[in-house]
């Protein structure tokens, strides 16, 4: 258990697995649905995406939930396979990725119907943001970690 995390008190004292999670958020997301949902929009896309703030209501894991409309679906199933390929460097130098869930009802955000979700680990706040002054150590652990991606 990591005592770290600001939700450890919500975990109860056996973690799920990550099929049972998987399941148990595809189910919430069908249902919980409108203004105090534990699914809010982060209102931050990219190219193919934006990214959701989610809470599993009956554990209280929060991660990041990365939509995708139906035409970028296999994007992302692409990209999950990516992610377990990085296994080990999972949680130390790219967020820890759970899986992909198709939604039973899709999400709607501006213009956009998300119907596939990718669960991540908060990763921290990105690396360039708010970085004045480059410091020597992290451009280090940076490239470390880019050189293990090749």
């Amino acid at each position: 258990m990591d005592q770290k995390c600001p939700n450890s008190a919500d975990h109860g004292n056996a973690h799920i697995n990550r099929r049972e999670f998987l399941q148990l958020a595809q189910d919430q997301l069908a249902v919980d649905r409108g203004k105090d949902a534990d699914c809010v929009p982060l209102y931050l896309s990219g190219s193919r995406g934006s990214l959701f703030k989610f809470c599993l209501s009956s554990h209280g894991y929060t991660l990041v939930a990365k939509g995708v409309e139906a035409m970028d679906a296999e994007d992302l199933l692409y990209e999950s396979k990516i992610y377990s390929h990085l296994r080990d460097l999972q949680g130390k130098f790219v967020p820890v990725c759970l899986g992909v869930v198709d939604l039973i009802k899709p999400y709607y955000l501006n213009s956009g119907v998300y119907e596939d979700f990718m669960f991540l680990s908060y990763g921290g706040r990105p690396v360039l943001k708010g970085l004045r002054e480059v410091n020597p150590t992290v451009v280090k652990k940076i490239l470390n970690a880019l050189g293990r991606l090749y």
